[in-house]
This record gives structure tokens, sequence and C-alpha cells, in this order.
């Protein structure tokens, strides 16, 4: 700056140099709106840990973004609730439908999940509001009973999708990581499972019955004292939908036979569900859901789930609906 105050010097004697004062101020004016101008932050983004194996306490893995660089202040109310505020970045879960099937519950350290319209539009994609310069999301895994080959799991942090102003850090912008199950499961572990149906071909308001057959050896068969749980799955997100399976009051509208309680959620799709078996013969009798017309025919495939301590009867090993 000293050859600004020079030149003010200088104008004051001569009228000639006032140009030059004023051209030095412009400049002066101009660095001072440039530097209060902040850089976009940097986000970047990491998995921990590498190997997850899903029969040990515990089992999880963290997201962890880290932003470099400027938060917008975050407001809460007086319940400690998001308000407003933060920095809005998306993060692509790839797998996100075999994810679902996984996980059980999100921990979330300093930051909150958004629903703007991009991430509510695309299942795979996460919109996650960060309050601080390290923030998480820590995912538990569920110890499920399907016997499963390793799997990775990859995840990428993307470009802003909705203008909140932030860029990328290109090295430090994936994460993946590696399940387990961690058990000595293989092919010949435990007793045959096998499904089938009295009727593929169904219209609404149609009763058929589902019926699980168990062979193998004496010990493995199940019985009120030693139960086998096993899992149906379907590849149509919200299948179980097509059944009327409770009332109003949570009265369920089936009945089973050599099974104990009552079949439960097998994912957050509403496409699988777990049976525990009791008997080496058992059944589910149930109703088609009657909706009323206009949704055309319908196709549904539902097959066993090969298990940590089952095996797949492979000639009995899922049905197709048509509905």
């Amino acid at each position: 700056m000293g050859n600004v105050n020079q030149l003010r010097i200088l104008s004051s004697v001569n009228p000639d140099w006032q140009g030059a004062r004023e051209a030095a101020q412009v400049g002066i004016d101009n660095f001072n709106v440039t530097a209060g101008d902040d850089p976009l932050p940097s986000v970047s983004f990491s998995i921990t840990p590498d190997t997850v194996i899903e029969n040990e306490p515990g089992a999880a893995f963290t997201g962890t973004f880290t932003v470099d660089g400027n938060i917008p202040t975050v407001t809460f109310d007086a319940d400690g609730n998001y308000v407003s505020g933060g920095l809005s970045v998306f993060l692509d879960a790839k797998e996100i439908f075999e994810l679902a099937r996984q996980f059980d519950l999100f921990i979330e350290t300093d930051l909150t999940i958004g629903s703007s319209e991009p991430a509510a539009s695309q299942p795979n994609l996460f919109e996650f509001i960060l309050f601080e310069e390290t923030s998480d999301i820590t995912i538990t895994i569920f110890d499920d009973i399907v016997e499963e080959e390793p799997f990775t799991y990859n995840f990428e942090l993307l470009e802003d999708q909705v203008g909140s102003d932030y860029i990328v850090n290109p090295d430090a912008n994936t994460g993946s990581f590696v399940l387990e199950d961690g058990l000595p499961g293989g092919p010949g572990v435990g007793p045959d499972v096998g499904v089938s149906v009295t009727e593929s071909e169904l219209f609404e308001g149609e009763e058929f019955t589902v019926n699980f057959t168990v062979t193998g050896e004496a010990a493995d068969i199940p019985s009120e004292e030693n139960p086998l749980t096993v899992l149906v799955t379907s590849d149509t997100p919200a299948s179980l939908g097509e059944f009327a399976l409770f009332d109003e009051n949570g009265t369920p509208l089936f009945s089973t036979e050599g099974i104990v309680g009552v079949p439960t959620p097998g994912d957050l799709l509403g496409s699988a569900f777990f049976v525990d078996l009791i008997a080496p013969t058992a059944s589910l009798t149930l109703e088609v859901f009657e909706d009323g017309p206009g949704e055309g025919l319908e196709t549904i495939n539902f097959a066993l789930a090969n298990g940590e301590v089952y095996e797949v009867d492979p000639d009995n090993a899922g049905v197709t609906l048509t509905i």
C-alpha cells in the first residue's frame, strides 16, 4: 500500500496526479470486495472400516464427510431439531437395493438427512446436511440368516445437485466396504427347504396356500423346541402389498400351520418375509388383496433365500404368481 500513499501525497501538490490517485483507489476498492468473497467449501468423503463381519457384535460402517471451508450457520428449534442452514451434499449409494436388505439403524452425528427433490426422486441418491467440519453417518448391519458371498458396497460423493455451493475433493470422493457373513455356511449345511403353492394363477380376492417342506437329518428337522427361520424374497418391490395380510386393527387375515408366530418383514422394500417353521411340513394360507380394476396382469416371483443353516431344495426353490 506504500505506492498508493505516495500517490495521495503527490496528487495533493500536483493536480496531474489526481487521475492516478483515483485509479489506485478503485484498485483498493476492488481488492476489498474480492478479498471478502469466501471460496466454495471443498467436501471429502470416506468409509471405515474396509471390511464388516455381519455376525460380529456392533457390526457397522461409517461414512465420514470432511469440509474444508465455511459451513452456513445451522439453526435448531427449542427441542434441538434441525430447522435450517448447514451444507447440503449428495451421496450416491450405488448398491442401494442390496444395502436395503442389510442395514438396521442410521446413527447421525453432526448431520441430518435431507429431502430435496433430487434425493426424493432417485432411490440411490441421499442428501445429507452437514453441521460441522467433520460429520458422520453410521449404519449398523442386520445379522440376517442368509448365506452370502462377500459383497462390496460402493459410495460416491456427487457434485452439488441443488445449488448449495460446494466442490468435491477429487482425491477423496469415494468409499467402499466389503460385507462378509462370518459364518462357516456352505453347500450341504443344514436341511433342505422347499416352497410351493396350491395355485399360481390367481384373481383378486382369491385364496391360496404357500407350502413349506423340510427334509434332512432328524436333528435338523424343525420342531417347537428347534424352530427353523427361513426367508422368502421377491424381485418386485412392495410385492407383499398384493396380499391381504392384516385388517385395520392389525389382526392377521391369514392362517398358518406348522409355523410359530406371525411372519415378519424381511426387508424395508415390502418384498420379503421371514417364517419360523416348527414342523417338516408347514403352510401359510392367504388371499390376494382386492384393490379394484385397472392394474392389469401382474407377475411376481418369490424364492427361498439360501440360508446360513439351511439349503434350498433346487426342485422347489421358488414360485411364480400371476395375478
